[in-house]
């Protein structure tokens, strides 16, 4: 059995597999550098974080750009904007670079603890996977907190570990921390770890570091960084916090947005497996795995705390997405900050997995996979019904009755059809197969657990690469498109009507634009579009807030020298009122900045009537 202590030479074959993965992850990357459409998240921590890196704005001050994030999520890439210029690909070469540390990350921790196969595979298992891959190469912060939390783990889980390696794990958490907040719970749960696993010296020096630099940090943004803590933590817990808080001000205009039906809510819970499914499903199969008695501790206590880090991480994510009020399918994104976790348990189960399973687990074996297969199938109906596959094996089904029955009679979609069609499918195959198993040997159901599971994700690996899986609900899609020469091509266009220092108000979700808009200035909290948008009659607090209402907006367009509306949002009513009331005229239309968008992105340029 492989131990994490073995002084194991590298194999050629799994190194060159690796490789390979690797040189196919990079490739996919770079090719969707050009080929995804731009949104407002990553136009936001583009800009403001250039704002901020030329001292054009300050994190965290009033009447600013709203830094509703941590800081380094907007300084990191505001930094490189600055240095190489600020665009589009400047941002997203970046996170290809942290993406690329990420898997060096990934694959010396699994092979630490799972040889060098399963590192091999963990690299593919990004490699494969389009829905990982598209959030790592945008302006996002996702590929710099995985990076920064997979070294994290890589200095920890291990048998032993010497007091600069605690001291800079306790660096880089809180590296991680300070670039977003939602992962702050890993910060306790790595010293308890560290604590349990390495003793109370060297947790010690692990909190020492942490709160060091946590303190240190938190000074160049003191006191502004409190609204940050305040919008997050309860109130009734921290009044002292309320001067950093926006109170009695209205009601924000997500928050009277219509309930979305629960049938959202189980698609997204799914979309987050199906999208995920090698991350996700490795950490399935690790706790269906899991062995009844470890032989080797230090493994075991990785897995217990690598277990309760990713079902703690994804459930309160999955709150957040589902309660927040920001957006339901958020989920597929945000877990893209920890799901590699799977693969590390894995790698840490495996070898200590029972050779044999018994009747009950091999009874949650198979109703897991039959659960998962049935929701996934489930998420992935509306991919399936525009799949060739789909077109090819619909007339041939269109002559049997139970296709008449579920889609013609019964009312139900042809998509849904061909789910209803495949979940039967598969439970014939499971009865299939466990009626060959008995008909056998009944001693092999003690081992079918574990061939069952290796087919499973088998399949999952070879539809991974598909819109069964990982390159379904494509939203970012912009396939045969360079979009960052759009962008670059539309802020010429621009900026050749645009005087420098000309003051901008600005309605729209594609921020981005005003990377390639350097000499203008923007009203600040315009940036963020109606998720700044309030209800609410109190403009000046408000706008020390970094938010924004109508009233703001009509008085904006009225001082501004020109305005920028993208054209999704021109009829949007205030809009239009705004408009007449401050008597601008349009005097241009710029070119598409997104390609795949070519009516609904155009921006509209509006100057005072002469």
């Amino acid at each position: 059995m492989l131990r994490n202590d073995d002084k194991t030479s590298l194999s050629l074959p799994p190194l060159a597999l690796a490789l390979l993965g690797l040189a196919v992850y990079l490739g996919r990357a770079l090719q969707n550098v050009r080929g995804r459409t731009s949104f407002l998240d990553e136009g936001l921590y583009q800009y403001k974080g250039w704002l901020y890196a030329t001292g054009r704005a300050v994190p965290f001050a009033d009447y600013a750009p709203w830094t509703n994030h941590m800081p380094l999520s907007y300084l990191v890439p505001g930094y490189v904007q600055k240095w190489f210029g600020p665009s589009l690909e400047t941002g997203r070469y970046l996170s290809v670079g942290f993406a690329l540390l990420f898997l060096l990350g990934l694959w010396l921790t699994v092979r630490r603890w799972g040889g060098d196969w399963l590192a091999a595979g963990a690299v593919w298992a990004f490699a494969l996977n389009l829905a990982s891959i598209k959030i790592y190469s945008m302006g996002l912060p996702q590929a710099q907190v995985a990076a920064l939390f997979v070294w994290t783990l890589f200095l920890v889980l291990d048998r032993d570990v010497s007091r600069w390696r605690a001291a800079l794990a306790g660096a880089l958490s809180v590296l991680m921390v300070m670039t977003r907040l939602n992962m702050a719970p890993v910060l306790p749960l790595l010293w308890g770890y560290v604590w349990w696993q390495h003793g109370l010296k060297k947790a010690g020096i692990y909190l020492g570091m942490a709160a060091l630099l946590m303190g240190g940090l938190h000074l160049l943004f003191w006191p502004g960084i409190l609204k940050l803590w305040a919008a997050w933590l309860p109130r009734s817990l921290t009044p002292f916090l309320d001067p950093w808080r926006l109170l009695n001000a209205g009601m924000p205009v997500a928050g009277r947005a219509s309930k979305a039906p629960l049938t959202e809510y189980w698609l997204y819970l799914w979309e987050s497996l199906r999208l995920h499914f090698l991350t996700l499903g490795s950490a399935l199969g690790a706790g269906l795995l899991w062995p009844s008695r470890w032989e080797n501790a230090t493994r075991r206590k990785a897995a217990v705390f690598l277990s309760v880090t990713l079902v703690g991480l994804y459930l309160l994510h999955l709150w957040v997405a589902f309660t927040g009020g920001f957006c339901i399918s958020c989920i597929v994104m945000y877990e893209t900050y920890f799901d590699f976790l799977g693969l590390v348990l894995l790698a840490l189960v495996w070898p200590e997995r029972a050779p044999e399973a018994g009747a009950l687990r091999t009874a949650l074996v198979l109703a897991v996979s039959a659960l998962a297969f049935a929701g996934i199938t489930y998420a992935a109906a509306s991919d399936i019904i525009h799949s060739a596959w789909y077109h090819q094996v619909r007339p041939l089904l269109e002559p049997l009755r139970v296709w008449r029955l579920l889609a013609g009679r019964g009312g139900v979609s042809p998509g849904r059809a061909m789910y209803y069609l495949n979940a039967a499918l598969l439970a014939l195959l499971l009865a299939g197969l466990a009626f060959w198993v008995w008909r056998r040997r009944r001693a092999n159901w003690c081992r079918f657990a574990h061939a069952w599971l290796a087919v499973f994700f088998l399949v999952g690996a070879l539809f991974t690469p598909t819109r069964i899986l990982g390159s379904g609900n494509d939203f970012f899609a912009c396939a045969g498109y360079d979009v960052p020469t759009a962008y670059r091509e539309t802020g010429a266009a621009i900026d050749a009507l645009l005087p420098a220092g000309a003051q901008v108000a600005w309605v729209g979700r594609i921020p981005a634009i005003f990377l390639y808009l350097p000499n203008v200035e923007v009203y600040p909290p315009q940036l963020n579009h109606y998720h700044s948008f309030w209800i609410s009659e109190e403009d000046d607090t408000l706008y020390r807030f970094g938010r924004w209402n109508e009233s703001l907006g009509q008085r904006w367009m009225q001082t501004a020298d020109y305005t920028l509306i993208e054209e999704a949002w021109l009829e949007d009513t205030w809009v239009q009122d705004a408009l007449r009331a401050a008597g601008l005229q349009e005097i241009a239309v710029s070119p598409p900045p997104e390609p795949c968008r070519p009516d609904a992105s155009r921006i509209h340029v509006f100057a005072p009537a002469p």
